[in-house]
């Protein structure tokens, strides 16, 4: 459309603008389509977008930005994109030019920080964090704030942060929720205690006080805030699965299946479900519960093909363990997870251009492929049901285990398949009655009644490659010698 056309510039502006707001995205550009205008521009790329249309989005942006550089919006969308597909040196770039501009707006100085932690430069990052924290408080800087000073160590700086939340409720809520992620259970109900005498707090605070009598081993004390809760919202799912534990603890097994039937109708594909499931069955004896976990058929063990262009797999796991050691920038585990005691890589390994993990990917088709074939098609089991002979790798990341280290029990929620892949392994794994550092699976994260022990060990070693459900309850028996275990576990979903 001709520069020569102002109204109808606009009014092709509006119309898509309005298309957009509507949710018609292929209508919306259409009206944009071949406007040589920064807002329209920005418009398209934003449709694009959405619709998983990158390349164009990005072509669309950095044309906006060529015609008005000091685009605020345009630059923002241009380094999201930019973040969200991994290129995260651009993506800083795109930051830094918009600051350098002399916009330095908080939510700018997230997405930068963002990019500068995911690149390993942790101070620069929490520099920016500590800038948008301090100038525009929310629940997402505190907690990620929050979050990076925990895993650099700063403990102290840490506990202080948290300590400054008592007078906005979903602040005080996301703080006694972060003391029971790093350990603190009993200062998360203190905390909540407190701030209930003089704030009206969010719902969120049930689920933080449930689940932190349950890590007290206080199924009773969880049971009950679980069943306050459900009076406020009887349809929370996050408090269902608390209340579902805490009943599980009592050996109330048939009372937990009432409630998990319905929920597995709910989220078929929920991992999560189907393990509290398994657990129910299991205390009651029923026989569904070994067709349901079927251990040795479905925990299956391989060793990785050595990768082309290394002598040995010997070889290749010491390359990849220096590969994935410049991405362990932090001293301790994220919150929020399965770890204790060691630390995890923060991005993707999928997204990483490293050629040693790119052969690492490469390696496990062949043994994901076999698991696949080997466990069938059957329409009858919720493993099985979902196999369509085709994959993707939905996540793959690095732990390091060292000291005390250990995975407490844990499911991927949104996996379908899991793994364990072992790069390098402690001398004490030898030991077959300590079983230091072994994985184990079907027990449960929580003391049931009666106990329900782990029903199947794997021993590792470098190089070894385990897949089993998602589903499937799993952790490790610490390492007591202090040297190191290092993984690269993926989950893999039906493509």
């Amino acid at each position: 459309m001709s520069a020569a056309n102002p109204q109808q510039i606009k009014h092709a502006i509006d119309m898509g603008r309005n298309a957009l707001k509507s949710g018609d995205l292929a209508g919306g550009c259409q009206h944009l389509d071949g406007i040589e205008h920064p807002e329209a521009l920005y418009l398209f790329a934003l449709a694009n977008h959405q619709m998983g249309h990158g390349d164009t989005a990005e072509r669309s942006l950095r044309r906006a930005l060529s015609l008005q550089p000091g685009f605020g919006q345009a630059g923002v969308a241009l380094g999201r994109l930019l973040i969200e597909t991994e290129r995260l040196s651009e993506g800083e770039a795109a930051f830094d030019a918009l600051i350098s501009g002399g916009n330095n707006e908080p939510e700018i100085l997230f997405m930068r920080a963002r990019a500068r932690l995911e690149l390993g430069k942790i101070n620069d990052g929490l520099k920016d964090l500590q800038d948008v924290h301090a100038r525009q408080p929310s629940v997402e800087s505190l907690k990620t704030l929050a979050s990076t000073l925990w895993m650099i160590g700063e403990h102290d700086a840490f506990d202080n942060l948290l300590g400054q939340t008592a007078k906005n409720p979903e602040f005080a809520v996301a703080a006694a929720d972060m003391l029971r992620q790093s350990g603190q259970p009993e200062r998360a109900i203190a905390a909540i205690d407190a701030a209930r005498k003089s704030l009206a707090l969010p719902f969120d605070a049930f689920a933080v006080v449930t689940q932190a009598h349950l890590d007290l081993d206080d199924p009773e004390s969880a049971e009950q805030a679980a069943r306050d809760s459900l009076t406020v919202d009887p349809n929370d799912h996050g408090i269902k699965s608390r209340l579902i534990s805490a009943l599980l603890m009592q050996g109330e097994a048939a009372s937990a299946l009432e409630l998990i039937e319905p929920m597995r109708d709910v989220e078929p594909e929920a991992q999560h479900w189907i393990a509290y499931e398994a657990t129910a069955l299991r205390l009651l004896g029923d026989e569904r519960y070994d067709a349901l976990v079927n251990l040795d058929d479905f925990v299956r063990t391989y060793t990785l093909p050595t990768p082309d262009g290394f002598e040995s797999l010997d070889a290749f796991n010491k390359t990849l363990l220096q590969a994935l050691d410049r991405w362990h920038f932090y001293e301790h585990q994220p919150l929020y997870q399965s770890l204790r005691d060691g630390s995890q890589t923060d991005r993707d390994l999928t997204r990483i251009d490293d050629p040693v993990v790119k052969a690492y990917i490469k390696a496990l088709d062949a043994p994901i492929r076999d698991y696949m074939q080997s466990i069938g098609t059957s329409n009858t089991h919720p493993l099985t049901a979902r196999n369509t002979g085709e994959y993707r790798i939905s996540g793959c990341w690095s732990v390091k285990l060292q000291g005390k280290g250990k995975h407490v029990n844990h499911v991927h929620p949104a996996g379908w398949i899991s793994s364990a892949y072992y790069v390098a392994v402690p001398d004490e794994v030898q030991d077959e009655t300590g079983k230091a550092g072994w994985i184990k699976f079907g027990e449960p994260p929580f003391n049931s009644t009666p106990p329900t022990p782990p029903q199947k060990w794997v021993q590792p070693a470098a190089g070894l490659l385990v897949l089993f459900p998602s589903f499937l309850w799993h952790g490790t028996a610490p390492i007591n010698d202090g040297s190191l275990r290092v993984t690269a576990p993926f989950d893999v979903v039906p493509a």
